[in-house]
Parts: structure tokens; sequence; C-alpha cells
């Protein structure tokens, strides 16, 4: 079913999958049929994680016995050579092919792709290594030690070999990254990215479009399945494709190790299957070619979704972050490194993965129509080798629809192309797949738990307790080397013969000291960490973060306290002004950023502080040359914007700007501070807010809500709170005013809801207006200059801010404080519903544009984690609601999974920097979600128990990587891990009728006699942010958040949802002038991409 005609080529094109195959031929089409509308979909945004198409390395070489693919494969090469985009990810290091010398069918693949390699290329191209020896001194120089075969057994694997100069490796994440920009670059290619594709949509033998995960579709006229391993799931393929998972591992490496190899070329040894890569940002990476893994998993036939197909499916690092490899994998990796990298052989791995391959029986790709379903072009089985025809195998598969694709590769890659035999140009270890269910292996997060113990017991040795009883701690759960096991064996009183009860009730000492202790760790102090019951779930819903949270880090700081005077425990050495360069940088970093959301400072007014002290001596000295009030307010203003911007800018790259860096120009304005002392004025407001935004980004100096109340206090002092009167002040110094007290007003209300700590201010005293909407270049003494109404107005993004933390506001006051006896008869259940609108109100209304660029569009999707943040926080259990429905269980487990994967997104996208704040707010969202499946049978009954797991472990993962970058936060951490395992334990050894009939004691805080409503919800539907209207994601047509929680799972078709709560839609026409970006909102700031490529990014050396 071809294309004969470029008038039959296809209006509408869906393609599945933003790998190699896929983003290849969306450019492709495109560039041939530029009016085809091509509708790329992934459940992830690319580079995606998972993906085989992204690494951190691939091969680019030419070395196969068949003749057709090393004639591709040269082509392709020289394209990618002659890319200038794709040319600083590509290292020429060349290719060793390695085998034992013993006559196989191995060695002679390799004798085969020599002579094919020497056809293709010039003599002194192919290099020739003869003797084990050579080949180890072709890694590792000849003054190196060959380990002798006596230590390996007699026998070595490692005995001849060539290098082919002309192969490279290239970095293929960023190499995808290239590409997936390139298709943003082109009207006639979108990106519906967020939710997977389900199933086709097929009527009458007919593809229509395809039915996503949550519920929606997309119609097109052609569907072309790029899906690689996820395909089969999609179209049924039989032993066409079989997706098999092959094990990778990274290893770190020393600067000093990474420089001697730094010659190494790409190595693989043809008979053991090992590959390995030359050093690469800091690491090795390794992989097997064995006969690797299957995951049997059962699904409905894509053909007939009454009747079930088994096929093997990709279980990844993205669904289950803990898997490692296999522990035959990690053996035969070991063993292979004994002789050819013996310093590595024993080394941890930094981390593993299984890479799931689409494997064809001959490893030829299968590019073809649907033999008998019209309107479906496979385009896939690449079989471990298609990355490097990235430039190319686009044009294939549009050759293969227009009907031009030459004859030898239309049957090459037909769809029933099948062989007894194995692939003999990418050759595979004899035997079968191994079934992974049997095989896989856990990474259990105890490292950092033996840490804490090794602590404790110094703690105990320092105040003279040497005599440990082990006999009576709790056994934490341990590593594994196969197998998950649970090590958790319920006592007399274990939680399985406990119900599940709530913290006021009575409990016997030992149990609330293990809920304290618990409970402690979230609070930074160290504890031993016990078992857990089903109390903790509860106690840890209503538990609120304290004070003592950051009172105490002996992680980090021993038995030091902070001291609110950082000034003594920073450098002292003199400092100096950067260059003006240096300084443009960081100033335009501050307010493109740091600013945008929260736009504390006047632009104009702030650079005219800095020129005056670039009119002084560039070394401060504030004895000596900076001994006026002006130039040490200047000095404060102007080096705390640089600590900041610098903070900022410190999380794209540590390594380049370290925060001492930040530290030093802080210092420096805390040594102002202190010379002029801090003004009783607008300015001292805002230079405490700035010492706030300071400590907001720093990743352990953390005591930001003191300084922000501090601030707050003092603008209520001033009156900063109500509008002035008109004709008062001069319009700049009012609208200074009005954007002090409500960034003092949003800085506040975000942390102290975020730690559950009390508000610094009342709502109802608050009178103050907003502040304008124009930029600030336009805003005078004398008013407006300019009233352009298309210009830009980035300040509404600011503004859209400020509206959310009042919303923040009154559902901390309903939900968390005590009402007054005369307001004891409040409806809750009405005023919920009318917050829940009043959300999706405010989201709908969020600034946009008329056309959104890529980055805007990114950070739209910041909105959209806060949307579910808030709908998190109205649906959890509160003081005044402490019992909440099945219904609301139900909305707040959807709103906790759409955070757990926004924030894995966010995560490896590089878009966190406020990591405290997302440890706090992924660490209540993973405990609701335990407590709401434990609490609600609803729940169980939208989600199953491998679900949760998979969204739990997620969640842990996530918190572990934020963690290295706060790592202040440690013990919330482990406090998580602990929760998660014992947890677990106990759900894996209960029944559900078990589980069931344990949950009759109503779920009431500490404290608390009051009896939430049964129905304190719109609905279980309304209340999911998962349904969608619309088959936009997001995009300017929609309001709706789109990523999936629950999904199709809650139990409502769309018609079903609109009848239920249709949310309000925003018209590009009425979407408001839009703001020129949507950057740090929350804990969420800005797309690094966007400064990277900026022209006055600041080097080193110009900040100094």
């Amino acid at each position: 079913m071809t294309m004969s005609s470029q008038k039959l080529f296809p209006r509408r094109i869906i393609i599945i999958g933003a790998g190699v195959f896929g983003l290849s031929t969306a450019l492709a089409v495109a560039k041939r049929h530029p009016s085809t509308h091509v509708i790329v979909v992934d459940r992830l945004t690319p580079p995606v994680p998972d993906a085989t198409s992204v690494d951190t390395t691939r091969c680019i070489r030419s070395d196969y016995t068949d003749p057709i693919y090393a004639r591709l494969a040269l082509e392709a090469q020289q394209k990618i050579q002659a890319d200038t985009d794709l040319k600083p990810y590509l290292f020429q290091q060349g290719m060793t092919f390695v085998c034992d010398g013993r006559r196989s069918r191995f060695t002679d693949i390799w004798e085969k792709t020599r002579d094919r390699a020497k056809s293709l290329c010039r003599p002194q191209d192919i290099v020739e290594s003869l003797s084990r020896e050579e080949v180890f001194e072709q890694i590792h120089g000849k003054e190196a030690n060959l380990p002798s075969l006596s230590e390996l057994g007699g026998a070595s694997k490692w005995n001849q070999a060539y290098c082919n100069l002309t192969a490279a490796f290239i970095d293929a994440e960023e190499s995808i990254r290239v590409y997936y920009e390139r298709c943003l670059r082109v009207p006639s290619i979108e990106f519906r990215c967020g939710s997977a594709v389900n199933r086709l949509d097929i009527v009458d033998k007919q593809a229509k479009g395809v039915i996503l995960e949550d519920g929606s579709t997309i119609a097109a006229d052609m569907v072309i399945v790029a899906a690689g391993a996820w395909s089969n799931k999609l179209v049924f393929l039989g032993d066409r494709l079989v997706p098999i998972g092959h094990e990778v591992a990274w290893i770190k490496v020393t600067p000093e190790e990474e420089a001697c190899w730094k010659n190494m070329s790409i190595t693989t040894n043809l008979s053991t299957g090992l590959n390995m890569f030359p050093p690469y940002r800091g690491e090795i990476k390794i992989l097997r070619r064995s006969p690797g893994y299957k995951n049997t998993t059962s699904v409905p036939h894509p053909e007939d979704q009454s009747k079930k197909i088994e096929i093997s499916y990709p279980r990844t690092i993205v669904s289950n972050p803990t898997d490692v490899i296999p522990a035959d994998a990690e053996f035969a990796m070991r063993d292979n490194l004994r002789e050819i990298m013996p310093s590595l052989a024993a080394r941890p791995f930094d981390r593993t993965k299984i890479c799931w391959i689409s494997t064809t029986p001959t490893a030829d790709f299968l590019i073809a129509p649907h033999p008998t379903i019209a309107g479906i072009h496979l385009s896939t089985g690449g079989s471990a080798h298609a990355w490097k025809f990235l430039p190319t195998i686009g044009d294939f598969v549009v050759d293969s629809m227009e009907g031009r694709l030459p004859k030898e590769l239309v049957e090459k890659w037909a769809f029933h192309k099948t062989s007894d035999g194995k692939d003999s140009s990418s050759p595979r270890m004899d035997g079968e797949p191994q079934e992974l269910r049997n095989e896989v292996r856990h990474r259990l997060y105890v490292h950092s738990l033996e840490e804490r113990v090794a602590h404790l017991e110094n703690k105990l040795q320092q105040h003279g307790i040497q005599d440990f009883d082990l006999g009576t701690t709790s056994t934490p759960v341990g590593m594994t080397t196969g197998n998950r096991t649970s090590e958790y064996q319920p006592s007399e009183s274990s939680p399985e013969t406990l119900s599940y009860v709530a913290p006021d009730m009575d409990l016997a000492p030992a149990e609330r000291s293990i809920i304290n202790d618990v409970l402690d760790l979230t609070r930074h102090k160290s504890v031993p960490e016990p078992a857990l019951s089903r109390i903790l779930l509860t106690e840890l819903m209503y538990s609120r973060s304290t004070l003592s949270t950051w009172r105490q880090s002996d992680q980090i700081s021993g038995d030091k306290e902070l001291s609110i005077d950082m000034v003594a425990n920073l450098d002292d050495s003199p400092i100096s002004l950067p260059t003006r360069e240096g300084a443009q940088a960081l100033v335009k970093a501050y307010f493109q950023y740091a600013n945008q959301s929260l736009p504390l400072l006047h632009e104009p007014t702030f650079r005219s502080k800095m020129e005056f002290l670039y009119t002084l001596p560039r070394t401060i000295d504030l004895a000596e040359t900076h001994t006026t009030t002006k130039s040490r307010i200047a000095v404060i203003f102007v080096f705390e914007v640089f600590a900041v911007a610098l903070l900022t800018l410190q999380k794209q790259d540590p390594s380049r700007i370290p925060t001492s860096v930040a530290d030093r120009y802080h210092k420096m304005a805390l040594k102002a501070i202190n010379e002029v002392g801090l003004p009783s004025d607008l300015e001292g407001v805002q230079a405490i807010l700035l010492v706030a935004q300071y400590s907001y980004h720093h990743p352990t100096a953390w005591a930001v809500w003191k300084t922000v109340g501090a601030a707050l206090r003092l603008a209520v002092e001033l009156g900063l709170h109500q509008d002035p009167a008109e004709g008062k002040v001069d319009f700049l110094t009012a609208d200074t005013m009005r954007r002090t007290f409500w960034v003092a007003y949003a800085m506040d209300r975000n942390i102290s809801i975020a730690l559950g700590l009390p508000l610094c201010l009342p709502d109802g005293v608050i009178t103050t207006k907003f502040p304008t909407q124009e930029k600030d270049e336009f805003i005078t003494p004398e008013g407006i200059t300019s009233h352009d109404e298309t210009a830009p107005k980035p300040k509404l993004v600011s503004l859209h801010v400020f509206k959310y933390r009042r919303i923040q506001s009154e559902m901390q006051t309903m939900l968390h404080q005590r009402q007054p006896a005369a307001y004891s008869l409040v409806d809750f259940d009405s005023w919920q519903k009318s917050m829940h609108e009043r959300i999706q109100t405010w989201y709908n209304e969020t600034p946009r544009r008329e056309t959104l660029t890529i980055r805007e569009r990114k950070n739209l999707e910041n909105f959209e984690l806060t949307y579910h943040r808030a709908l998190f926080y109205l649906y959890h259990p509160s003081l005044n609601i402490p019992s909440p429905s099945e219904s609301a269980l139900v909305a707040l487990t959807a709103a906790a999974t759409s955070m757990i994967r926004l924030y894995r997104r966010f995560f490896t996208e590089h878009r966190l920097t406020i990591f405290w704040q997302a440890v706090e707010n992924l660490f209540s969202a993973g405990t609701a979600l335990m407590h709401s499946y434990v609490s609600s049978a609803a729940v169980r009954d939208h989600i199953s128990l491998q679900e949760l797991e998979s969204l739990v472990h997620t969640c842990s993962s996530v918190l572990w990587g934020m963690v290295e970058h706060f790592p202040d936060l440690k013990a919330k951490r482990d406090a998580f891990d602990i929760v998660v395992s014992q947890t677990f334990a106990d759900l894996n050894q209960t029944t559900k009728s078990d589980l069931l009939s344990q949950l009759e004691t109503p779920c009431i805080p500490l404290g608390s006699s009051a009896t939430g409503p049964d129905n304190n919800l719109i609905n279980a539907e309304e209340a999911s942010t998962t349904l969608q209207t619309s088959e936009d994601h997001i995009s300017q047509e929609s309001g709706q958040p789109t990523q999936s929680a629950l999904g199709a799972r809650i139990g409502l078709s769309s018609v079903e949802a609109q009848n239920q709560y249709t949310p309000t839609l925003v018209s590009i026409s009425n979407g408001g002038a839009g703001a020129s970006s949507f950057a740090d909102f929350g804990d969420v700031t800005f797309d690094w991409e966007a400064f990277e490529g900026a022209d006055d990014f600041m080097s080193y050396d110009t900040i100094l």
C-alpha cells in the first residue's frame, strides 16, 4: 500500500516514537512534502531517557559483512561528519574489533568484517593487532602490565584485533536533542508528548489515528509506527520483531585515568560480546551483547482488543528506577574486564540499565507498509545498529511510502522477512533470552542509612557508650545480590496485628516512639531507623515541617547550628567588581530569571546603582574608598544581585561556577550591611529580600523563612501593605512600594506553606494594588511613558504568580487554621468545590501569546505542575478536613501522581533549581500516594499495587538525585525510603481482604475531634486533573493541564467527563498579550538552553 505518486501522499501523518526512526522520518517528510502535517507522539519529551536512541555514546562505523549495510553506513557516516550541529558531539577515535582467534562463527565474522573494511577504507586506516600483547598495548600503552594467563584461568579471549580508524563515537542524547530542535523549527511538525499511545484506532482494516493512554484520540491519514521495542504492543508482529534487553553499565574514572585512556578506541569483542567506549565525561560505558533478556507481558491483541497475547515488552529505568542489571550480566562484564581493563574489574558500577532493542531475526530493519491494514507503515527493527543511519533512515521510510525504495531494500526490510539463522552482521551470543523477572535485581537505598548508623555509633562513642546491644535493634533492609526479597519479619506486635490507627488513638509507648523517631528524620535529627507500621503513614499525612527541620543538620555541619551572621563562615579575601562584560551577563541572568516571577527591583534604578559603583575603584574597600552611605547601599544591592545570579547559573554548570564565588559576593553585601546598618525604609525591605533570594537559591545556607519574615514585618511598619494615597508619592515610588510588598508576600506564602509554618500577615489587612504590568524601562516618576499594547509584558507572569499566592493563602487559612466560633458553620464542601473551580480558572488564564516559543512552551509546563500542586494541597488531609472522602483521596492520588511524573521529567531535563522545595513537595506527594492507597478502596480500584510501586520508586529515585544538590535534606529522603520499604513489605504480605479489615478505624489527626464531611469534593471525576476534552497537549487552545495522573483509569469517558465538569478553555484571541517567558515559578525555574546560546554568556574569568 505504497504511494505511487505525490498526489496520494497523506496530508496528515502520525509518527509514534521520537527516536532515530521517528525524528529522521519527520524531517524527511517535511522536506519532501512540506504541506503534510506531521504529528510526532511520544510518552516523554525527547530525548526520551529510556529510549534505545538515547545514550551517552553510540558508535558510528561502516564495518559490516553485508555489502549493502556497509555502503549505506559509509554514506550515513559521511553525512554525520559533515553536520556542523553534530560535530561537537562526534569523536573520531576508531573502533577495534577483537576475537579470541579460535575457529568459531565469531572468528569467521571477524575475518569477513575486516576484509570488507579493507575493501572500503584506505590501507592506513586499518591497523591490525595479531597478539594478545598488541591488543592490550593498543588500549594501555607499551608500559602497562598485562595480566598473566594464570590469573585468568589459562585462556585469553583477546588474542587478535583490527582497528578501523575512520570509526567514531557520538553523544547520542545530545545528537537526538539536535534533531528534536530541528523538528521544532519546522512549521509542519508538531509534537504531542506526555501521554503514551494506548493503541491504534483501526476501523474496517483502516488505521484512522491513535488513542492515547489518557483517553484522547488523534486522527490521521497515515500512522507510522517508529516505536522501537514498544512497537509490538501497537501492531501484531509475532516473531518478526522481538524486544530483547541488553545490559549496559557505567564506571566512573579519575581525571588521571581519563587522560591515560584518551586515545582509546571503541573496543568490541565479538567472541564475548563485550563493548567498551573510551572515557567520556568522566566515565567509561560498557555493554554486553549477550543472548539478552525478555520481559513477557500479557497485552490486548492490537487488532482485537477482546483477545490477549503475550509479548516481550520493555521494563525500563523510567518505570522501575531501582532495577539493576542481573547478576550473571555483571559477572560476565567483570570477567572480561579482568583481562582487558583490570583496574576497573572490581570497581563499583556508577549506574546500570537494560537497553531494549527491537530485534529482528536477521537484524534487518522493518520498513514496510502493513500487509493487511491500510494506513499503517512500519519503521522499526533497529536491531542495535540503526543509530548510525540517523541522517538517512527517514529518507528510506519516505521512499518506501512513495514506492521508490530500491528492490533490494524492499526485500531486505519486508514485513514478512524471516530467517532461521542469527544476524551475521551484528552477532549475539549463542543462547535464548532469559526471562528478566527471574533475574532482575533492585538497588535498595541503604548506603545513606549506613552512613547515618556510623554517625550514631560515633555519637555514642563520644559519650563513652561502647557496648552496642545489636540484639535489640531492628534489622535494616539490606542490599541483595539477586532478586529482591522482603527481610521484614513481623513480630508479635507487628503491624499485621494492628488496625490502621489514627494519631490520636491510644498507643503503646514503644509504638509512639517508632512514629516519633521516623518523623524526626523528616526534621533532620539523627535517630535510629526502626521498622515501620502502617500507623506511620497516617502520622506523616498530618505532620507538618517545623523550624526544627532547619535547626539541625549534623550531616552537613557537625554539632554547630548555622549562624545568622554568615560573614564569619565565608572567605575573607579582598573582592573586586567583575569586568563590565561579566557584570552585564550577571545582571541579565538575574533580571531574566530570578527577577522574572519576583520583580523586586526596578531595573533602570538598579543599573544606576551599578554604574555609580563602577565610577569607584573596582576593589571594594568599605574602610577607605567605599565609605559613603550611597556607595555602601550600592554594594549591598549590586553584590547581592551578582550572588543570586551566580547561584542560578551555578545550577547549570557547577564545575564552571562554584558556589564559593556566589558566597564571596554575598559576604561582601553582608559586610556592607554591617557597616552602613540596615535602612529602615523601602530600600531596607528590598535589601532583606535580596538576602532572602540568596538563601532561597543556596544549596546549604538555608535561612530564608526568618529573613522573609523580617522583610515583611518591616514592610508592614512602612505601610507597604496599604496602597499609598493618590498624589502622596510619585508613580515610580508607588509602583516600587507595591512590587516590593507583593514579592515579600509571595515569598512568605510560598515558604511558609511549603514548610507548614505560620503566615506572617493576614490577607484581610492588605489593600495595596498589584504593580503595573509594563516593562521597567517605561516606568518613570511621571508615569508610564509607553502604552504599546502589542509589546511583550513580562510582568504578566509575576502578576499571575501573585494571584496564585493569594489562592494558596486562602487555602492555608481555610484548611489549616481553627475557625472562630462565629464561622463554625462554614460549608467546607461548597468552599472546596468553589476553590477547585477558581484554581482551574487561574490555570486557564495563564499568560500566553498567540504563538509560543520553545522556551515559553516548556515553561508553561511549570504552571501545570503548580496546578497539580494546588489541587494536591486542596484535597490533602488537613486540620479542618481531617478525614477526606473516598473521592477526595482519588483526587489526591491523581494530583500526587502528576506531581511525581512532572518532577521526574523536570529533574531529568535539568529544569529544577530550588531543590529544597522540590524535595518537600515530592516527599509529600509520595507519602500521600501511599497513604491514599492504604486508606481507600476506591484508590486501590483505580491503580494496581504494581503501578503504585512504580510511582513510589520513581519518587524515591528523584529524591536521591535532588538530595545530591541539596544534601541538607538527606534525612527526609532516608525517612521516605524507610516508609517505602516497610509499607511495601506490609502490602506484599497482606491480601486485599485483610487490608480492608484493618481499615475500619477512621483517619483522624492528633488532637482533633472534628470529623470531615463524607463528601467534601465536587466528585472524584471533577477532581481528577487528567480529564481531557481536547486532543492537544500544552497548546494555545487548551486550558486544561495534560500530564496524565491516573489517565483513563479514573473511569469516565471524555463525554461523561464533559457532562460532569467542563473546564473553561482559553482561546488564542482571549489569551492576553502574553509574556516573553514563563520563568522561575515556584521551585521550577527556567529553560537553561535558552541562556546557553546567549552571546554575552560570561566566562569564568570575567567574573573574577
